[in-house]
């Protein structure tokens, strides 16, 4: 019947390729959104450089993950940017400038 229906009101098909691409920035989304609360656990900042670095890290895989899968790009490749950048301020930063307590791995 679906066949028909397309064949006789060309707009079905168009509702249906639309449907598909609906459900699949659903799913990038819902990927997103479970990298950042993932990341979530790595948000605490520390008092060292490393855990800085580390939490930083985490930060900016997650944030650089979820903008590659909004923006239809690589999700690994926002991944690993964000990780790269995240990382280098987290080190690059002193305790002063950034400390938002103990980290949760300790």
């Amino acid at each position: 019947m679906r066949k028909s229906m397309a064949a006789t009101f060309p707009w079905v098909s168009a509702l249906d390729e639309l449907k598909q691409q609906g459900i699949k920035h659903m799913r990038q989304m819902q990927r997103s959104l479970l990298i950042l609360v993932l990341a979530g656990g790595l948000a605490a900042c520390g008092n060292t450089t490393g855990d800085r670095a580390l939490s930083g890290g985490g930060i900016g895989a997650a944030g650089g993950a979820a903008l590659g899968a909004l923006t239809g790009t690589s999700v690994l490749g926002g991944a690993a940017l964000g990780g790269a950048a995240g990382a280098a301020t987290g080190a690059l930063t002193s305790p002063g400038t950034v400390n938002l307590g103990r980290p949760a791995w300790r």
